[in-house]
């Protein structure tokens, strides 16, 4: 019986070995240099592509980076933005006319309302208004009855501030172009953050620029408001030894005295808010008829401070002279009755 052996594939023999072997060496190194070719190839292209993309970036103007860079380091003090503070317009002065009961039947209140409106024109009294003050008495029309001041007070011209600094014209980022190659949109987004850095360093410049000019504005107004504030006083200093009383009359003609405050304050077309401030008890008796036409008191807002004993009688006076002020003309007619009444006058003459 034929006996069966496993059939064996033949060896390599070594000449064979060798042929394969040098065949895949050779493929590789093939392969290397191809490879290697692309790699260069690739890195011209790219460097080609790259050489203008520096040329823009060096338009970018990169002198300005280490500022910005600089800038937005957060151990440096920014300025938060601020409005110019601007100089005030001056307001005109107010016509101011103070009419004071000096008559026997009001004479246990003249020292009393002197004191009130004293009080009052201390807290109230501003630049360019326009103050005087008179009696009311027997012969209510005659100048000599004129105690205080027919002169404004004293007005100190605003000062000139520093200039405002110009607003900075800021660049416009540059917007996505969608045909664009992604070596270029890379590009567009790099000069966006030199443009942004740009702006923002321009911004902060501008923002510290203003506020160095507020401080110096701010000084400035300050400096003037102070100045303002020490005429005003010593006008006042100079006037409030006036309102004192030394006689009384027996006698009251209210009407000339109301007509004489109205041609003052009509004539004065600089100050348009015009007040008369009457203390009386609004109780007339004439040393002679009233001969003159009736005042005309258009724009002016009349205050009357009444003190009166009893409630009917005020009641019949106010209605009485709210009569009478109506065929004046006037703006507006205000009775205070309190006791202290100089809260509601300092608030009443607050109004422009």
């Amino acid at each position: 019986m034929a006996s069966h052996r496993k059939s064996k594939r033949p060896k390599p023999s070594g000449a064979l070995s060798n042929k394969v072997l040098s065949w895949f060496a050779g493929q590789t190194a093939t392969f290397g240099m191809l490879t290697l070719i692309g790699a260069l190839s690739f890195a011209v292209i790219v460097a080609r592509r790259y050489s203008g993309f520096l040329i823009d970036i060096g338009s970018v103007d990169q002198g300005t980076y280490p500022s910005v860079i600089a800038t937005s380091d957060p151990t440096v003090t920014s300025c938060p933005a601020e409005a110019p503070i601007m100089a005030p317009s001056p307001a005109p002065g107010r016509g101011l006319y103070i009419l004071i009961d000096r008559s026997i039947s009001y004479k246990q209140d003249t020292q009393w309302a002197l004191d009130t409106i004293k009080h009052v024109l201390g807290e109230t009294l501003s630049a360019d208004d326009r103050l005087t003050a008179s009696w009311i008495g027997q012969d209510s029309a005659d100048p000599n009855n004129t105690f205080c001041c027919e002169q404004p007070v004293p007005q100190i011209e605003a000062p000139s501030l520093p200039p405002i600094p110009v607003r900075p014209v800021l660049e416009q980022t540059l917007s996505p172009n969608h045909e664009a190659s992604s070596v270029e949109e890379a590009q567009r987004e790099l000069n966006n953050k030199f443009i942004v850095a740009r702006n923002k360093e321009k911004t902060q410049k501008y923002n510290c620029d203003m506020k160095k000019r507020n401080e110096d504005a701010s000084w400035k107004l300050q400096s003037w408001h102070s100045d303002e504030l020490s005429a005003i006083n010593a006008f006042w200093q100079s006037a409030e030894p006036k309102f004192s009383i030394t006689r009384f009359e027996s006698f009251t003609n209210i009407r000339e005295a109301i007509y004489r405050a109205a041609t003052v304050l009509n004539g004065d077309d600089k100050r348009q808010v015009r007040y008369l401030i009457l203390f009386s008890d609004m109780n007339e008796t004439y040393a002679r008829g009233f001969s003159g036409v009736h005042p005309y008191l258009s724009n002016v807002t009349v205050i009357v401070v009444l003190r009166c004993a009893q409630a009917t009688k005020c009641e019949e006076l106010k209605s009485h002279w709210t009569e009478e002020f109506a065929q004046m003309n006037a703006k507006e007619i205000i009775y205070i009755q309190e006791t202290y009444p100089e809260e509601k006058l300092i608030d009443l003459l607050a109004r422009r």
